[in-house]
């Protein structure tokens, strides 16, 4: 089985691209922990005229931006065909399920599978018929394993940064916003001795490990591809 591979980025690093890597064939845009990375339909134009599909990203979202993602979904099925969205919580599934029917694709993003599976595989698949999943996406060695050995689901891997923490309350604010101008620019900021990365409303560990099997996407940070760190971080990140 060949790997599909996919880049991760935000409005923020998109604007500062010309070109996709030619490997690369779909462009997760947005965030999965901040809701003020919602992209634009402008953003998905970009990413259309550069010859790669979106995923639009989502985090656990307020009914604002639930809202903003499905006026954002029009834009989408005027380029392409069965656009996909990555959701992390199930409101936001049920929601577009209902609004938009089977004419978009949905993966369980990494923060919604991550609770899914805690059941069984057999639940597992229960959520992923009724709900209509396209994909399961974890940053979870052990979770990739086991469900890839079943040749059930369809696994897509983050690379190389695995989730530790989120929030709600915004850690470079301080608090809860309905609107933001975005003054962090996404940065990925090491924290301590480095051993945990902070972005956007997340905590990340850079684990560098690898499931055993091949998943069927593997999705990589921006700065995996083309070795970017955005400017201003602290300590870098190699």
């Amino acid at each position: 089985m060949k790997t599909e591979k996919a880049i991760f980025l935000t409005p923020l690093q998109l604007s500062g691209i010309k070109k996709i890597p030619g490997k690369i064939s779909k462009v997760y845009l947005g965030s999965d922990s901040c809701e003020h990375m919602l992209p634009s339909p402008e953003d998905i134009k970009k990413v259309h005229d550069m010859g790669v599909e979106p995923v639009v990203s989502v985090p656990i979202l307020t009914d604002f931006h639930l809202e903003r993602l499905c006026g954002l979904v029009p834009a989408m099925l005027k380029l392409y065909w069965k656009p996909e969205v990555s959701a992390n919580d199930i409101g936001t599934v049920i929601r577009l399920r209902k609004k938009f029917g089977s004419d978009i694709n949905i993966s369980a993003g990494r923060h919604l599978f991550a609770q899914w599976a805690r059941n069984s595989l057999d639940y597992t698949a229960r959520l992923r018929d009724e709900f209509n999943i396209s994909m399961f996406e974890t940053d979870d060695v052990y979770t990739a394993e086991s469900f890839l050995q079943t040749n059930k689901f369809r696994i897509a891997f983050h690379y190389p940064y695995k989730y530790y923490s989120l929030t709600r309350i915004c850690p470079y604010k301080g608090g809860i916003y309905q609107n933001c101008d975005r003054d962090c620019a996404d940065r990925y900021i090491p924290l301590d001795d480095g051993s945990i990365i902070w972005r956007g409303n997340a905590y990340f560990t850079k684990s560098g490990a690898l499931p055993g099997l091949p998943p069927d996407r593997m999705i990589l940070s921006y700065d995996m591809i083309s070795g970017h760190v955005s400017k201003g971080d602290t300590g870098g990140i190699k």
